[in-house]
């Protein structure tokens, strides 16, 4: 180790330096070796981030779908019960807050044990995502005679 001697400006004398007050660097190895480990923890959380957006882009567009469902219900118990099985058994509509979204109706009687005054309706929504998977989701009400 080299020390140098280092005159004082106040003061006529010389005086060896500190060697922990010595200014001291980062070398190359030990930043290439930081530089390493950031790239790997910002990828790990870039891949996390585009997880959590596709999540919820998917939650999203299901519960767009099932609050259109639900619209649909509601008119549809909102009808009289007679016209209900001629107006909407096997029909289909779009979602109009989804694009390429559609949905299916199917109006059923329950049972035969029943006296004819329940149905039961299926509305089944489905959709492609970003990624072009198919999917879908249903919903189910049963709707009394009035």
């Amino acid at each position: 180790m080299v020390m140098f001697l280092k005159k004082n400006r106040n003061r006529n004398c010389f005086f060896l330096p500190d060697p922990l007050v010595q200014k001291q660097a980062f070398t190359l190895p030990e930043l290439m070796i930081a530089v390493m480990i950031l790239a790997i923890v910002l990828t790990g959380a870039l891949g996390t981030f585009i997880y959590c957006s596709i999540l919820s882009n998917s939650t999203k567009n299901r519960t767009f779908a099932i609050s259109e469902a639900q619209s649909k219900i509601d008119e549809i118990s909102d009808s009289t019960y007679d016209s209900i099985v001629s107006t909407y058994n096997s029909t289909t509509f779009n979602l109009t807050q989804i694009s390429n979204g559609t949905a299916s109706i199917s109006v059923s009687q329950i049972g035969a044990d029943v006296a004819a005054d329940l149905l039961q309706v299926d509305i089944t929504v489905s959709w492609k995502n970003k990624d072009n998977r198919d999917i879908s989701s249903s919903l189910t009400a049963y709707v009394a005679r009035k």
